[in-house]
């Protein structure tokens, strides 16, 4: 029984010092984040992170425990074998989460959970955003990981001889260890169980990721996914209701008419990663998209405009159907419920337009195809449609090219027509054609990129403005979400979701700023009522330009939201159930107002 239990305790002390390794190294790859930090803080890193390292061990010794448990009975010698064939198992899938999660945190700003599965039918496009280079290093160092891993295990675990002979009370007295592990999986003795708010000490949220255990950020993340009913469930069904009713479209007209004619061509120019970060007349760095900024003088341009979401297919439902992003997950994931949706390219359809859809990218990454063809786009143009001679080394065919193909495209067109193209140069890894910036730092390839794309934006409304359709024309300039660079931006701030929209075109009868908070879900109530369609199956979707619905914006980001509204805004973490920043005095009121919201839009979801 002596050797069972120190097997048995020392593979659990094995596990621990592995979470231990695995928190240095995402705190190196993500050293960015530490300035100001000081050395005491990043020790509470380990000490609040450790209930839930122990709590991701006690399930991780789950079967090595009824292993032993079964050798007390039938005292197998296969039973050692098997559990060195677990143990390197486990070593390959955490050694791998480990180097995916260090560096994809840079980039999306919360720790590796579900979501990386919804791209994993699309491998190649998901891993465009890194350099091969950071991909082999990488991959290095998760093999230097588990390779280190097998070591130790091997020299300091893998030493216990055969288990002697079982006595009849060894048994329940195995059976009572393996049970002992119940209280570290829920976390001690407290009411709540283990979840990720445990491992939340500081205002500082990085210090708070960082003491998160990846494996079991993924393995609850998976679990909690299944069905979105059961997910932010704060009020009963009339408080909610009561809540969030002034929040949803009402479907008025618009007080002011800013676009003259009915039948208007409308195009959409999604823009990747556009934050107003970039945009010098919305507070940004100067002289980086000098095109868009003399553009702003010309066209409407919406000064408080916000992304509803984190990503480039959250950001695509909330335009095209007006629906807001999801914090833990992706709608347009489940063709089902996007089908349930209501979309611009049908609605606009069936008023006698025609529409195509724009992307020099592979139009198969994160469920695109399936979202745009039930969509009823008539034309989908994406990267098989451009010679290999036009890409860049990651993504598809560059910007300047797809815009070429857009404008030669709209000189055939008969109208009216809805176009939309959503570009893709100023994604990650930044590889453009130009050179603004003589930087190689990421910040400095971000700016790089965007000044690139706001070249073709330039060009492209110079071409316009020429061709006869222009006069019949509203152009919208729109982000798909903002970005955490240049200034390397907390994951759920709302200057992070701050981003541009500006329309154009020879359709507008009048310019100048609109101060309403909005975001991309808008969009649609807004467009259709100034053509003379009704909005009314977006629910979502509010009028800009109409008094009677509030000025305010709602976005979500991994577990948490932001509400903005004239004069206040809130953004809470529903894992550390905390408000994390504020814009004047917001209320208790004005936190349940944005769980109601969140509460109803998921019981909309399940429901489709």
């Amino acid at each position: 029984m002596k050797n069972r239990v120190k097997f048995f305790s020392l593979w659990g002390f094995f596990w621990l010092l592995f979470f231990v390794v695995a928190k240095i190294i995402f705190l190196i790859s993500n050293h960015i984040f530490l300035s100001h930090v000081r050395l005491s803080e990043i020790l509470e890193i380990f000490w609040h992170g450790l209930p839930m390292d122990l709590s991701a061990i006690g399930y991780m010794m789950v079967i090595p425990g009824l292993l032993l448990l079964i050798s007390t009975i039938y005292n197998s010698k296969f039973i050692l074998p098997i559990i060195r064939v677990y143990s390197v198992i486990m070593l390959i899938i955490i050694s791998f989460l480990i180097i995916v999660d260090a560096q994809l945190y840079q980039y999306w700003g919360f720790r590796l959970d579900s979501t990386p599965l919804l791209y994993i039918k699309t491998p190649k496009e998901a891993l465009a955003s890194i350099s091969v280079w950071i991909i082999v290093r990488q991959l290095v160092i998760g093999f230097l990981i588990g390779w280190m891993g097998w070591y130790i295990y091997r020299k300091y675990v893998n030493t216990t001889p055969n288990f002697e002979k079982a006595k009849w009370f060894f048994s329940p007295v195995m059976a009572f260890i393996v049970a002992l592990l119940i209280i570290p999986i829920r976390g001690g003795f407290g009411i709540a169980p283990m979840n990720v708010g445990t491992a939340y000490f500081s205002k500082n949220n990085f210090l708070n990721h960082s003491a998160i255990n990846v494996f079991w950020n993924v393995g609850f993340s998976l679990v909690e996914s299944t069905s979105a009913d059961k997910q932010y469930y704060f009020f009963d069904e009339n408080k909610t209701n009561t809540l969030v009713k002034g929040y949803l479209n009402n479907n008025l007209k618009p007080d002011k008419q800013v676009i003259g004619l009915s039948k208007t061509n409308v195009i959409i120019l999604i823009l990747e990663s556009f934050t107003a970060n970039v945009i010098e007349p919305l507070g940004g760095r100067p002289g980086i998209t000098p095109n868009i900024n003399q553009l702003s003088k010309e066209g409407i341009l919406f000064t408080n405009f916000y992304a509803s979401g984190n990503r480039s297919d959250k950001g695509l439902v909330s335009i095209l159907s007006g629906y807001p992003a999801q914090p833990n997950m992706s709608i347009i994931k489940y063709a089902g419920k996007t089908r349930s949706l209501p979309r611009l390219p049908l609605t606009l359809k069936k008023a006698g337009y025609t529409s195509a859809f724009y992307y020099g990218g592979d139009i198969n990454f994160a469920n695109m195809r399936s979202y745009l063809m039930d969509s009823h786009f008539d034309d989908i143009v994406s990267m098989d449609d451009f010679p290999k001679s036009t890409y860049n080394s990651k993504w598809g065919a560059q910007d300047h090219v797809v815009f070429q193909r857009l404008f030669a495209d709209i000189n055939c067109s008969k109208a009216p027509f809805f176009k939309t193209y959503f570009t893709l140069s100023s994604h990650e890894p930044f590889e453009v054609p130009c050179k603004f910036m003589t930087g190689t730092d990421e910040p400095s390839k971000f700016m790089n990129s965007i000044h690139y794309t706001d070249s073709c934006v330039g060009d492209f409304i110079a071409k316009a403005k020429r061709q006869p359709w222009w006069k019949n024309t509203l152009i919208i300039l729109v982000a798909d979400h903002g970005h955490q660079l240049p200034d390397n931006l907390p994951n759920h701030i709302f200057k992070r979701f701050h981003i541009p929209m500006l329309w154009l075109g020879g359709a507008l009868t009048q310019t100048g700023v609109n101060d309403k908070f909005a975001t991309q879900i808008d969009i649609a109530s807004t467009v259709l009522h100034q053509i003379g369609l009704s909005s009314k199956q977006y629910e979502f979707s509010k009028d800009i330009y109409s008094s009677h619905t509030p000025s305010f914006a709602f976005y979500s980001y991994q577990n948490g939201f932001g509400l903005l509204r004239d004069s206040i805004g809130v953004v809470y973490d529903c894992d550390f159930k905390k408000i994390l920043e504020t814009k004047g005095s917001p209320t208790a009121q004005t936190v349940d107002a944005g769980k109601a919201y969140l509460q109803h839009l998921y019981r909309d979801i399940d429901k489709r």
